[in-house]
């Protein structure tokens, strides 16, 4: 099972897919996941009390009722594409992504999913701009590239990114 963890809710996936939350730390799980396509989620983040899960090839869905219920949260993404990972950074919501003809492999959220543009990798060198995995940390947004190089972008991930120190 997969578990996903955010301020008071606890989200379990089993291997059918089968989402349960629970608000009490698990002490009692409630079936949730309606609305939610019937694939493994691939990542979890969470901007105050709203959920978001990456669903792969069927992109970012959102739940504002402790993961029993979701919605598409797919403006402005172009599919096809599969949404592998996504991370919170401040009031922001950022996806990496695999597929597609974009320039980056990043897409940032400013309204809690309701739209999406691609995030520039300005001062990543051409040779890293295939971002392999981002967390945010503060106001801080990383991301991994190559095979050792860490790049940040500060304000929340709005400034252009900085680094490439290999680690």
């Amino acid at each position: 099972a997969q578990v996903y963890t955010c301020m008071r809710t606890v989200l379990a996936v089993d291997v059918d897919s089968n989402i349960y939350s629970s608000g009490t730390e698990g002490a009692q799980w409630t079936p949730g996941g309606t609305g939610l396509p019937n694939a493994l989620p691939q990542g979890f983040a969470a901007i105050g009390d709203t959920l978001f899960l990456a669903m792969g090839d069927n992109g970012v869905y959102r739940s504002t009722d402790q993961g029993l219920n979701w919605t598409s949260a797919n403006n402005g993404i172009p599919m096809p594409l599969t949404i592998c990972e996504l991370t919170s950074c401040g009031p922001n919501l950022f996806a990496r992504f695999t597929g597609g003809s974009l320039a980056t492999n990043l897409l940032v959220s400013a309204d809690r999913g309701g739209s999406w543009t691609a995030r520039s990798l300005t001062g990543i060198s051409l040779g890293y701009r295939n971002l392999k995995h981002i967390e945010a940390f503060g106001s801080r947004l990383f991301g991994g590239a190559g095979t050792s190089n860490v790049f940040y972008s500060d304000a929340f991930g709005t400034s252009p990114w900085t680094g490439g120190a290999s680690t």
